[in-house]
């Protein structure tokens, strides 16, 4: 029904339009608009603006439509009659741009379908101390355990002995404690977290306590509690930490097995394809 209203409503808008002509061949529809031997019929644009809830909005939308198709058409026809003939090769930069995404998807399966993806601890161990050059910090980075709770969470006059404490029963028992009580905590020794996520989630912590010494640290920002022991800093523009940059290490290494992966690739069909006299070079 919206849909019979929206035509209608956009045949009375248009009926005033100076170019808005009866069609001598009824079959062909009624004209909404002519660029040179190009025309939009209704038919063309039936389906644009229904979605909208108010016909005049429909309506409104072909309208936009229209005035679209005229610009776009006028656009082609002026870069047609100007563009001198060598940049007007579409054809060729169809088949260059055909043949480029047609390699580029194949490689992609191919690599997807014959990539190792297993990294080994070794393997990303021997990277990092093979490139401590290109695994320099972009950022001052803290290793710290850190537990967040509510201000008024029970039992709070234990967990600075338990997160202080190397003990395996205190950090099991720290472990069930954060589990039930904490908004946010992190307990593995090997966290290491960016100066600007602490920024951005503590901002008071770079501000009230000298983070490059180890300490253990207890404040109250209501409604939360913070609990943190520092254990260890480095600064920006020095060697990053291997478990800070362990993710990074393994994507790097995974980005070099598929460059190997698509060189050896190009150079098996180039060898066969060499072999089998595919192709000769004048």
């Amino acid at each position: 029904m919206i849909r019979l209203i929206a035509i209608s409503t956009l045949l009375i808008l248009l009926a005033g339009c100076e170019w808005f002509r009866p069609k001598s061949e009824p079959e062909q529809g009624q004209e909404l608009a002519r660029v040179n031997d190009q025309t939009l019929y209704l038919r063309d644009v039936q389906d644009v603006g229904f979605h909208f809830a108010s016909p005049i909005d429909s309506a409104k939308m072909v309208s936009e439509y229209v005035t679209n198709w005229v610009h776009n058409k006028l656009l082609y026809a002026y870069a047609l009659d100007n563009l001198p003939a060598e940049k007007l090769d579409i054809e060729k930069m169809i088949q260059d741009y055909r043949e480029s995404l047609t390699i580029y998807i194949y490689e992609r399966e191919y690599i997807t379908q014959n990539l190792d993806t297993t990294v080994s601890e070794e393997q990303m161990r021997a990277f990092y101390n093979q490139n401590p050059d290109n695994l320099k910090l972009n950022t001052d980075v803290v290793r710290m355990k850190m537990l967040k709770v509510a201000a008024d969470a029970p039992k709070q006059d234990s967990i600075a002995q338990w997160l202080q404490s190397d003990d395996q029963i205190q950090q099991t028992r720290l472990e069930t404690y954060a589990q039930k009580y904490a908004t946010e905590y992190s307990l593995k020794d090997s966290f290491w977290v960016g100066r600007e996520r602490l920024d951005e989630d503590m901002p008071w912590l770079a501000e009230q306590y000298d983070l490059s010494r180890a300490q253990f640290i207890q404040h109250d920002q209501p409604p939360f509690s913070y609990y943190l022991m520092i254990s260890e800093f480095k600064i920006k523009e020095s060697t990053a930490p291997f478990q800070y940059v362990r993710k990074d290490i393994e994507q790097r290494i995974l980005n070099e097995r598929k460059m190997k992966l698509r060189k050896e690739f190009r150079e098996n069909i180039y060898k066969d394809a060499a072999k089998n006299n595919t192709f000769e070079i004048f």
